[in-house]
């Protein structure tokens, strides 16, 4: 039944690729013939495709309404690439005259620009409409295969992310967040609420879930905002005749943080936890915040938390990674439960009333600057339902707009405390963008090993060297013993180009040593690993990774890679995933524009490794781990073994969104299953078993199985901090 189901998503996801991998022969054949049929009906029903090329022949210039598929035909040999109007890029690659280039848009309106792999002027490009059977047509003319013509003509897709059932995700939220028997204890936790007007329902939720906790030593602390409503005012006065309820009124309101600040005078518990008025708490969460402040190196702590709709309905739990302040920079993803020392909340002041709307945001980065490295803690558990209303009911919800300019000016605030320079931009939706400045540009070394792929080879180093705004980089390709003759006669076209030098180092493939042996004959200050087979397509990425690789704390800086077809092919580098539980690139098939989960794919982030087809590292960070470990990973997990080698020196792996690259070959490449790769698994295994347990950017509950970072439906995790 599996395997059934197995073959019917790749049914639905690659057409193709399914036909064409059928045993039988005939059925092959068959198949093939019902596949250019069902391209055929398709075309002649796709309305939208009909009249984008009529809009173009018509007018002889793109319209509004695009086509599905366009050729592109640019005027000499070029890299090609297709970015939307916001900017993303979409697909990418190298075409030529004689070899034009087939773009999937989706109907989007799109840009298409090319820079050509010879120089001079730049290329101008023919965009011409085409049709599923079209692109059959146009493959069949220069000579491909049936089957490679019907691959091309219907791509596979990115892979969805499993879905759960929505009874299966009501049920796994409603479980315990912990089946741990935690010890009753005795620490009182105080519980700060400030409240304005909500909706009565709502209000009556939020108290009843703290009159249910298992931990019975704790206080509710209402600060009362200046509610207009009576029977709000009357419902409070009803609760503070519980002992365990304090209940300040405010004469006039004071917004958010004054509201919580007030709650906070109330206080008396040696922990304080944040709650909005119309959430939920899990009837365990306090006896699990009780339980982890038991740790006297834990100040302040976060849990994971389940979206509620306006009936009390649980939605989307959102699963978060351990303690990121890169990403906190971006984001506020810590959000709720949230809880910390309450001494310690009062030596910074509370919450301050300047970032109203972003107050919490701005309490965890102010913990984050005077806390050593570890004192702020992940809880992997559930223990918040927060409500979302249509309308809004929350103080942020009824100051978005206030929200988002608070945010930029918090983390600016925060930046200069550190005595960082750098400048925060609204990034995508909202979120921040933090540009570090990078006084003198430091020169850079880019390392590009090499073997008889002189196509490779040729646009890649166009790329960097007519593409790439960076001022001071040289390049080095190592060759690992070419011997066609069109690689032999580039080389030696490469060697007389200012900037860029040879190595010769013939030998069994060993991509460490490689490497390794650039990295020694060069002598910039910074570093960028290169594969032969990226393709630039965004002129400031080096520029971005740089700028994030000198900063003291940061190790190895990855780049969001493409496929040609626009899929994601890194993201960053999740310990313990795929077949061999060993590591894998996480999203790995996703659209290029898309969000992902918790928007992990628009925030620059930490990692637990980036891949070195594309990585950027100062040389003395480098150095100082002692490069890669050309004896225990030859090829495969070399990247993986030296961030982790870098963390472990304090020096944390970066993803970044904002540089963007053409991965080409690694598309079609298959999973190398050799004796060398399972050494290497090994190998990995003995040196990070821990590591690989449990990645901290990722989380416990997230499937290993697949690159989806699915929700994985069982009990919930033992609630270890991390």
């Amino acid at each position: 039944m599996r395997r059934l189901v197995r073959r019917l998503a790749k049914l639905r996801r690659d057409p193709a690729g399914f036909a064409l991998d059928l045993p039988n022969p005939i059925l092959r054949s068959l198949t093939r013939i019902d596949l250019m049929v069902a391209m055929a009906v398709g075309d002649l029903l796709d309305l939208r495709s009909l009249a984008a090329r009529l809009s173009w022949g018509l007018q002889g210039r793109p319209g509004r309404l695009w086509p599905g598929r366009i050729v592109v035909t640019p005027s000499v040999e070029a890299a090609v690439i297709a970015r939307s109007r916001a900017g993303t890029v979409l697909a990418g690659d190298v075409a030529s005259p004689d070899r034009p280039l087939i773009l999937e848009t989706g109907y989007r309106s799109v840009e298409v620009t090319a820079y050509g792999i010879e120089g001079g002027e730049p290329p101008t490009v023919q965009l011409v409409p085409v049709s599923a059977m079209g692109v059959v047509r146009r493959a069949l003319q220069q000579r491909v295969s049936l089957d490679d013509a019907l691959r091309r003509a219907w791509p596979s897709r990115p892979l969805s992310v499993p879905r759960s059932s929505r009874t299966e995700l009501a049920a796994w939220l409603a479980q315990p967040a912990s089946s741990a028997v935690l010890p009753d204890h005795s620490r009182l936790v105080s519980i700060l609420m400030p409240v304005r007007d909500p909706d009565l329902r709502h209000l009556e939720a939020a108290l009843a879930s703290v009159l249910a906790q298992t931990h019975r030593a704790w206080q509710l602390c209402i600060a009362d905002d200046g509610s207009r409503s009576s029977t709000v005012r009357h419902r409070l006065a009803e609760a503070a005749r519980d002992p365990r309820v304090r209940l300040v009124t405010l004469d006039m309101s004071r917004g958010i943080s004054g509201a919580t600040n007030a709650a906070l005078s109330l206080a008396r518990g040696t922990v304080a936890v944040f709650m909005d008025h119309d959430d939920v708490l899990t009837a365990d969460a306090l006896r699990h915040i009780a339980h982890a402040f038991e740790d006297p190196e834990v100040e302040a702590l976060y849990s994971d938390e389940a979206v509620m709709d306006g009936e009390g309905c649980l939605t989307a739990p959102t699963l978060k990674p351990a303690f990121d302040p890169e990403r906190l920079l971006a984001q506020n993803y810590v959000n709720h439960l949230f809880a910390v020392r309450t001494e310690r909340l009062r030596q910074i002041g509370g919450l301050d009333p300047a970032f109203d709307g972003a107050q919490d945001h701005d309490l965890v980065l102010r913990l984050s600057e005077q806390l050593p490295a570890g004192a702020i803690r992940h809880l992997p558990l559930i223990l918040y339902h927060w409500r979302r209303v249509r309308g809004g009911g929350s103080f942020s919800q009824r100051s978005a707009d206030r929200a988002a300019a608070a945010r930029r000016g918090l983390v600016a605030a925060h930046l200069q405390r550190l005595g960082a320079e750098a400048r925060v931009e609204p990034g995508p939706l909202g979120f921040n963008r933090v540009r570090w400045s990078l006084p003198g540009r430091p020169r850079v070394s880019v390392i590009i090993p090499s073997r008889d792929r002189p196509d490779l080879l040729r646009a890649c180093i166009a790329g960097l060297r007519r593409h790439t705004d960076y001022p001071d980089l040289e390049v080095l390709v190592v060759d690992n013993g070419s011997v066609l003759p069109e690689a032999l006669a580039l080389l030696e076209d490469l060697k007389a180009l200012p900037g860029v030098a040879m190595l010769r180092d013939p030998g069994p493939f060993n991509h460490s040593r490689l490497n390794n042996r650039g990295v020694a004959a060069t002598t910039a200050p910074v570093l960028a690993l290169l594969n032969d087979d990226i393709l630039v397509s965004d002129p400031d990425w080096l520029s971005e990774m740089v700028s994030l690789a000198v900063r003291p704390d940061v190790g190895a800086v990855g780049a969001k890679l493409l496929y040609p077809d626009g899929r994601i092919q890194h993201a960053g580098v999740v310990l313990g995933l795929g077949p061999h539980g060993i590591a894998g690139h996480e999203l790995r098939g996703f659209a290029g524009d898309a969000v992902g989960p918790q928007y992990r794919l628009v925030t620059t982030r930490r990692a637990s490794a980036v891949t070195a087809a594309c990585l950027v590292v100062e040389r003395a960070k480098f150095d100082a781990v002692g490069g890669f470990d050309e004896a225990s990973f030859p090829v495969a997990f070399n990247d993986v073994d030296l961030c982790l080698r870098l963390s472990r020196a304090g020096y944390e792996p970066v993803w970044t969104p904002f540089a963007r690259l053409i991965h080409r070959e690694s598309a079609s490449r298959g999973k190398t299953l050799d004796a060398a790769f399972l050494e290497a698994v090994k190998q990995m295994r003995l040196r990070w078993a821990a590591d690989l347990k449990d990645d901290r950017f990722s989380h416990p509950q997230l499937s290993r199985q697949d690159e989806t970072l699915s929700l994985a439906i069982v009990r919930q995790g033992s609630g270890r901090l991390r």
